[in-house]
């Protein structure tokens, strides 16, 4: 990661560089990252993304697994934190509410004969089901927690403001990984066509040279 933001930082400081003040950036802001794809940086139409991963394919492959790396993105940044808050609250109630009926049916029960049987029995199953429940939810809700906190320290790093939302943050690093993998794709069929042009070329010139042995054969 830290390799190729250092190369788009360089990539833009150098397209920028006779600009005083935006020729000379020490950072840049994630909404940056899917504008990449857009700016053109040739005559030819290669836009500064293409030029970066053709850079970084050449000089430093192994950052390229950034892509890979990314794949989680796709499913983080489909997540509504509010959503989510919201259903681990009403999981929480219906656990309680499971709770209260058991309570309810033990208080309510007079046949200490029969709480002593068959539904003592069901009553103690459901009993651990509860505590197990419960204990799932508070531990769903302490995860959703620290991932909050880690989503404040990741917004933080990478200077947007702490209050960003799960799929906003992550949404910028996943349309980049898109843009990356529609550029991997260009990068590969050019250099396809390339060998393919070579290959003809030898072909030909191989055939240019049989044809002249013949030639001065005939001679």
């Amino acid at each position: 990661m830290k390799k190729v933001f250092a190369t788009i930082l360089a990539f833009g400081n150098f397209v920028n560089g006779g600009h005083k003040r935006l020729g000379k950036k020490h950072g840049f802001k994630l909404k940056t990252l899917p504008l990449l794809r857009g700016f053109k940086a040739t005559s030819g139409g290669k836009s500064i993304l293409q030029l970066i991963y053709e850079y970084l394919y050449s000089q430093d492959p192994k950052s390229l697994t950034l892509i890979e790396d990314l794949e989680p993105v796709e499913a983080a940044a489909k997540i509504e934190k509010s959503e989510l808050d919201t259903g681990i609250s009403d999981l929480k109630q219906e656990v309680a509410k499971v709770r209260d009926t058991i309570e309810d049916c033990i208080n309510q029960s007079d046949d200490k004969e029969e709480k002593a049987g068959e539904s003592d029995v069901y009553f103690s199953v459901m009993g651990k089901f509860v505590k197990m429940a419960t204990e799932s939810v508070i531990e769903l809700r302490e995860r959703f927690e620290e991932v909050q906190k880690t989503t404040q320290k990741l917004s933080k790093m990478y200077g947007e403001p702490a209050d960003t939302e799960f799929n906003e943050l992550f949404g910028y690093f996943m349309e980049f990984r898109d843009q990356l993998i529609e550029v991997q794709e260009i990068v590969k069929k050019s250099e396809e066509s390339r060998k393919k042009k070579r290959k003809k070329y030898r072909t030909d010139v191989d055939r240019s040279s049989e044809t002249a042995k013949g030639t001065q054969g005939i001679r």
